[in-house]
């Protein structure tokens, strides 16, 4: 736009000229003035040009650096070559005065003739910064180009990060597929093939009244258990993909997390497993769903069911503060946790990685993931042979802040140093 204003001033200038004889001598003291200040601006534009073409940048405070960024930067610096160009074709040995006709031609031709060079620069700055985003470098983005341009490549940039990292997902989700078919393969072979051969054996005309109650109570176990597999699988599908309803209502915390270990007491007892139960508060308020957060808690418990060691204390404590509620869940391992927070977190993986115990892996993966739909986070942390489960949760504030046990009463805070892992 700059370029087609200066050539418009000079076109009126040459007309007001030709129209007006007597005017002259005043235009051409007004020219001279003129060209005096551009010719000079036009000259330091070239200094300071030659100077990134050489790749030398010059010091801040130096005078050139201080005339060029107070005088001569980006468009003032366009238009006073142009006026220059058109002065001096005025009343320099092209003689144009009297001839407007080719006066307007030449400064239009100077007009488009500068606009091109300035956008070739535009482009191969454009060009080398696109190779840098292909290649994932930052962007160089030197003062001479336009702000639009500079706008154009940020954007630029911007979006090819969010269509890199929507490869990657797109990727990972390729290699999910693929780890769910070999780990659902694995694990469903195992009840599938024992039903096969126990539904072989069933044929079989000269069973008892006792073995036939015994293999089919293997084929409902079994069956129960490729149920839970399935189960699991779909649930965990839709938490990862968010596609589950919230329905928030008011719970009581403490009341809730009672409830579900209730649901898993007997696999305590089997294992000979004693609960230890201890809340800062005598009511915990939160707003969230009772459904999803049940089955949250239910199955940290059935993970601590299935690894703590048999005959050992399973901690556990709700806090409140800063209108966060947590419950930390603490088990000692019955087997070696030869395995990383990191490797915990992935689907279809199990704290023995002997697979001693049964199951889909998808427990922590699942508590995970209703904990960021809830609109909280599930920590892991793992120091030599305890595994601590912390869940936290948003609280409802002012109303349900009842005052706190006494300190005999309220447990101690560990003093646990070892780095926790979000999940």
């Amino acid at each position: 736009m700059i370029y087609f204003l200066a050539i418009t001033v000079s076109i009126i200038t040459l007309t007001v000229s030709y129209s007006y004889s007597g005017l002259g001598i005043i235009l051409e003291l007004l020219i001279l003035i003129l060209i005096a200040s551009t010719i000079t601006l036009t000259f330091l534009g070239i200094a300071v040009f030659i100077r990134h073409i050489r790749k030398k940048q010059l010091a801040d405070r130096s005078l050139l650096m201080q005339i060029w960024k107070n005088f001569g930067n980006r468009n003032g610096m366009k238009l006073a070559v142009l006026l220059s160009l058109g002065m001096f074709l005025l009343v320099g040995p092209f003689n144009v005065w009297g001839n407007p006709g080719k006066a307007m031609v030449v400064i239009t031709g100077g007009g488009f003739a500068l606009a091109f060079f300035h956008r070739s620069i535009e482009m191969q700055v454009l060009e080398q910064n696109l190779r840098r985003i292909i290649t994932g470098k930052e962007l160089e983005l030197p003062d001479r180009i336009s702000d639009s341009t500079k706008e154009d490549l940020v954007s630029l940039a911007e979006l090819h990060k969010q269509v890199e990292a929507s490869l990657m997902t797109s990727i990972n989700s390729e290699r999910t597929k693929t780890e769910l078919i070999t780990n659902i393969s694995h694990d469903l072979k195992t009840p599938l093939t024992s039903i096969i051969n126990y539904a072989d054996i069933l044929q079989q005309p000269d069973l008892t009244e006792e073995e036939d109650k015994r293999f089919k109570d293997v084929l409902r176990r079994n069956a129960e258990r490729m149920k839970v597999l399935i189960n699991d699988l779909v649930f965990a599908t839709k938490t990862n993909t968010g596609n589950l309803e919230i329905i928030t209502s008011e719970l009581e915390l403490n009341e809730l997390v009672l409830q579900c270990y209730s649901l898993v007491d007997r696999e305590y007892a089997k294992k000979d497993l004693e609960l230890v139960y201890e809340s800062s508060h005598d009511a915990i308020i939160i707003e969230s769903d009772g459904d999803h957060l049940s089955r949250l808690v239910e199955n940290l418990f059935n993970n601590s069911a299935k690894y703590a060691l048999n005959g050992t204390r399973v901690y556990v404590d709700s806090t409140f503060e800063d209108n966060k509620a947590t419950v930390s869940i603490k088990n000692i391992s019955e087997h070696a946790l030869n395995i990383s927070v990191e490797e915990l977190m992935e689907r279809f993986v199990r704290g023995d990685k002997s697979r001693h115990t049964e199951g889909s892996g998808l427990g922590l993966y699942i508590a995970g993931n209703l904990a960021e739909l809830l609109g909280g986070k599930l920590l892991l942390s793992i120091d030599g042979d305890l595994f601590t489960a912390k869940l936290v949760l948003p609280a409802k504030s002012g109303e349900n802040e009842p005052e706190p046990k006494d300190d005999s009463e309220t447990p101690k805070k560990s003093n646990d140093s070892t780095d926790q892992k979000e999940l």
